[in-house]
C-alpha cells in the first residue's frame, strides 16, 4: 500500500509546479500566480512538494475566483464531530490555523469506521484526505510527524 508519504506515484497526483507554470502561462493569469499559490498550493507527495489541487485549479480557471472547491465537495461532518469532542484536536487546530506546526502521531492505515474513538486516529486522516500536510519525519518508528495546514483553502473550512 502507498500512502502520501510514498514516492511511488508523487507526481501523478495533482499539478507539479512546472505543471502550473505553463497553465498560468497559456491561461494568462501571471498576475494572480501568488493568489493562486497561497489558495491551491502546497501539498507535498512523498519528497515532491509544490502540488496543487486539481480540482480547485479546474474550478477557478472557469469561475475566475479565489475560493474553497475542493473543501465543499463532501461532507466535513466527521470533523465537525470529532472537533466538537475533543479540546485537546480543538486547541491543536487552533495552532495550526495560526501557520503553525505540530507534532502529532500521524496512523496512514486510519480506518474511518470508529475513527472518533481515539484522539490519533484523526491525524491519519487528515493527512490521507490532504487537510494537512507532512512537514518533517520526528520519529518514522512511531509515526511521529509535523503537520500544517497546506493552504488557504484549507484554513477556509477549518476556521
Amino acid at each position: 500500500m502507498f500512502t502520501v508519504l510514498d514516492d511511488e506515484f508523487s507526481e501523478d497526483f495533482g499539478i507539479t509546479e512546472e505543471e502550473m507554470d505553463k497553465i498560468i502561462e497559456d491561461f494568462e493569469i501571471q498576475d494572480k500566480k501568488e493568489d493562486i499559490r497561497e489558495w491551491y498550493d502546497g501539498y507535498i507527495i512523498g519528497h515532491t512538494d509544490g502540488i496543487y489541487n486539481p480540482w480547485s485549479i479546474l474550478n477557478y480557471l472557469t469561475d475566475k475566483k479565489l475560493g474553497p472547491y475542493w473543501v465543499n465537495t463532501s461532507s466535513n461532518d466527521l470533523i465537525k464531530l470529532i472537533l466538537k469532542k475533543s479540546n485537546t484536536i480543538k486547541q491543536q487546530i487552533e495552532r495550526l490555523l495560526k501557520d503553525e506546526e505540530i507534532e502529532v502521531k500521524v496512523n496512514l492505515e486510519t480506518v474511518i469506521v470508529g475513527i472518533e474513538d481515539k484522539e490519533d486516529n484523526i491525524w491519519g486522516l487528515l493527512v490521507g484526505t490532504g487537510y494537512l500536510k507532512v512537514t518533517e519525519t520526528i520519529d518514522i518508528a512511531d509515526g511521529i510527524y509535523k503537520v500544517k495546514i497546506p493552504n488557504e483553502e484549507i484554513k477556509s473550512l477549518l476556521k
